[in-house]
């Protein structure tokens, strides 16, 4: 889907110096997105071979848009540690090769801002010719050197006592000098990163000890003037990593002396980065912390506030500038700008979950998000529901920002919620010392009554369910007067779905409704190969579509499959520990269950089987039962990624074309969907232009049989065999 609802944050953004229509942006989650038209449309990058997630920062090439860096971190991925580092594509982010294997330290806590820690030497570039020698800096680690294009490096400056690396800068000139700005201040080497030392002395003097630290943010060098260097510098509390002071800096003498920058609209600013057009050097960006940016086009001698002739969001619930002025805002630790360099008066930006145009000189400001999608319903397979009596109309119950739903067939989405039940989807809003609201994940639409919906929100593993007989306008939460610990009411809820045939009956994690969802039970699950009740109680994962009645669950261990006949009345142990010898779990590396049921024989289910201690059958791979033997179809092999751990992370079942299944895995940087359209005999690799970003949740369409998958890229789709 065309997007334009990013919600995913960046971490860097870099523009070509010569080829400006190439802009590359890294992102907390999903790693590198590009625009090759100058920021009015983006996509997101291939990335075969780039195999962590976290995007820490980026740059491209001067000369050849096709070559960037980009240093990348394992945060979702705990088998990736090995693989985080600095990596080289060539190819405009199809394919990377990881050129430098380093530990990043990337620390969620404090490293979440706009840093540009990959830079090259520009006396090694021209229009025509790529750089040849590069720079790369790691968190606590060290700066690192390559003389030979990024093939090789060398650790040429110890930074274990740097936490907080904001920037590197290479003089525009003269080959030899680097700048860092960190927690430890401005530094410069003259021997190509080699011997830092500390850098100027600050008009008025910043005391960098005591209780706070002295942070240097940001740094920009006049190409044309080199003595003229700005950078921005703040003061910080380490225990809250809160500003206590931020000020811009401009010496005119090679950095040796720095005088803060005075005047109106800049007085009192807390300027957080500062950018310079490369080549109208007079032309000047600064963000704030939470007020909007600034703008100079007489190299800083006056400051205007951005967006003062026109602020053009987007369309849509919670994007006008009167409900969500933090929306337009070209603000904050994680914005960032990219002057064009062919265009003294045009400039790139992305702030608060969004990419935004600046024109006039930053006068202007108009959205520009076109492609960039990030909102996700990837917590499981029923994140997505679809109106079985409307083919137009279905909702995606969505991680950080709530459901949305459209009527037009995915045209446009609304929040129909919006202005009604803020408070209830706010991921501020605490009930009796429980934080809700920091999403929606599971949900189903009403078979005959498309106005009432069902769903769970929370958080990820600790979720109650609500409903709604508005259409979504105004929503309840089920069973509110109990407890907040009642297993009644919190639980991870995976699975919600409507019996189709019998609508009074709702299915929802480890409860089943008999009322059309007005009120919850737990049924009694049975007992467990001891013949006493399970320990950790089971939850709902699939019914059969050929037969609803059927209905699975997993017990709370991830370890016993059970099944009951009659719509979950009665039940009995079907697969798992207890009904085949030693141990085994329907699980990946968390807690979430990964199965489906047959939508056509109603015996045969699907899962991924991660530990076993006596079962024939290959780990981590597709996982077939047919109520008698495990089998594995060796999905594991086509995908690859042993070495970090991958896995069958998803598996869906057409519900209306017999014999289709999808199954998704986990790990970044490889194929991550397949399909079989012979019963899961046979699969083929059907990735094809989907970004290697791994599986997370998928759901195919009852009405097209297209496949859906939602993640935080946004949502793709592929059409029916």
């Amino acid at each position: 889907m065309e997007g334009g609802e990013g919600y995913q944050h960046f971490h860097s953004i870099t523009r070509s110096l010569y080829n400006p229509d190439y802009i590359y942006a890294t992102q907390d989650i999903a790693g590198p997105w590009k625009s090759t038209d100058g920021g009015e449309t983006w996509e997101k990058t291939i990335d075969n071979g780039l195999k962590v997630n976290m995007g820490v920062t980026i740059t491209v090439d001067p000369a050849n848009p096709d070559i960037v860096f980009t240093i990348g971190d394992n945060g979702w991925s705990a088998d990736g540690e090995s693989y985080q580092g600095l990596y080289r594509s060539e190819d405009s982010g199809n394919n990377w090769e990881l050129v430098l294997q380093e530990t990043t330290n990337f620390d969620w806590g404090k490293h979440r801002y706009d840093n540009h820690n990959i830079a090259y030497d520009p006396t090694t570039a021209s229009e025509n010719s790529p750089a040849s020698e590069w720079y790369a800096a790691f968190y606590n680690n060290g700066l690192f050197r390559s003389e030979d294009s990024g093939d090789t490096w060398t650790k040429v400056a110890d930074l274990s006592e740097h936490t907080y690396i904001y920037a590197i800068k290479a003089h525009p000139t003269d080959g030899e000098t680097i700048y860092l700005v960190s927690d430890q201040g401005v530094f410069v080497s003259h021997a190509n990163g080699a011997d830092l030392q500390p850098l100027g002395t600050f008009d008025p003097e910043i005391d960098p000890f005591g209780i706070t630290g002295m942070h240097a943010q940001s740094i920009v060098i006049n190409p044309q003037n080199p003595n003229q260097i700005f950078v921005t510098v703040a003061t910080y509390m380490e225990s809250w990593y809160r500003p206590l002071g931020q000020s811009l800096y401009k010496s005119d003498d090679g950095g040796n002396s720095f005088t803060q920058i005075t005047g109106d609209n800049i007085d009192g600013y807390a300027a957080t980065r500062v950018y310079m057009n490369p080549n109208y050097p007079d032309v000047l960006y600064l963000t704030g912390d939470t007020a909007q940016g600034l703008r100079s086009s007489d190299g800083g001698a006056t400051w205007n506030r951005m967006g003062t002739e026109e602020i053009t969001p987007f369309p849509g619930n919670g994007r006008n500038i009167e409900d969500a002025a933090w929306r337009t805002r070209i603000s904050g630790r994680l914005a960032g700008i990219v002057p064009n360099p062919e265009n003294p008066d045009e400039a790139m930006a992305y702030a608060n979950a969004s990419f935004w145009k600046l024109s006039n000189y930053g006068a202007i400001i108009n959205e520009s998000s076109t492609g960039f999608t990030g909102i996700a319903w990837s917590w499981w397979n029923t994140g997505a529901a679809f109106d079985r009596s409307n083919p137009d109309r279905f909702a995606f119950f969505n991680c950080d920002v709530a459901m949305r739903i459209t009527e037009n067939n995915g045209d446009w989405f609304s929040a129909p919620w919006y202005g009604t039940n803020d408070r209830l989807f706010s991921r501020w809003y605490r009930d009796e010392g429980l934080t809700f609201g920091q999403g929606t994940f599971a949900g189903d639409i009403h078979p005959t009554n498309s106005d009432v919906i069902v769903a769970s929100v929370g958080e990820y593993f600790r979720t109650r369910l609500m409903r709604t007989d508005d259409g979504g306008v105004n929503w309840s939460l089920i069973d509110a007067d109990l407890p907040r610990d009642d297993d009644q009411v919190l639980h991870m809820h995976p699975f919600i779905s409507f019996h189709p045939n019998k609508p009074d009956v709702v299915y929802a994690g480890n409860k089943i409704s008999r009322d059309g969802g007005e009120t919850f039970s737990i049924p009694d699950f049975g007992n467990n190969e001891y013949g006493e009740p399970h320990v950790y109680q089971p939850q709902i994962v699939g019914f059969c579509n050929a037969n609803p009645d059927i209905v699975y669950a997993i017990d709370g261990t991830l370890q016993r499959i059970i099944r009951s006949d009659d719509a979950g009345v009665s039940w009995a142990m079907y697969a798992g520990k207890g009904v085949h010898d030693g141990n085994m779990q329907f699980k990946g590396v968390d807690s979430k269950p990964i199965f489906a049921v047959d939508a056509f024989d109603c015996d045969k289910i699907y899962s991924m089987i991660s530990t076993t201690t006596t079962l024939d059958v290959v780990e981590n791979d597709l996982a077939i039962y047919d109520g008698e033997t495990w089998t594995n179809p060796g999905v594991i092999d086509l995908a690859g990624g042993a070495e970090v751990g991958n896995y069958v992370s998803a598996i869906v079942v057409d519900p209306t074309n017999e014999g289709v299944i999808y199954a998704g895995t986990m790990a970044v940087g490889y194929p991550c969907i397949f399909r079989s359209i012979d019963g899961g005999q046979t699969w083929e690799d059907i990735t094809g232009n989907l970004p290697r970003k791994g599986m997370g949740a998928m759901a195919v369409n009852p009405h097209t049989g297209e496949l859906f998958k939602g993640s935080s890229i946004g949502t793709w789709i592929y059409p029916a065999p």
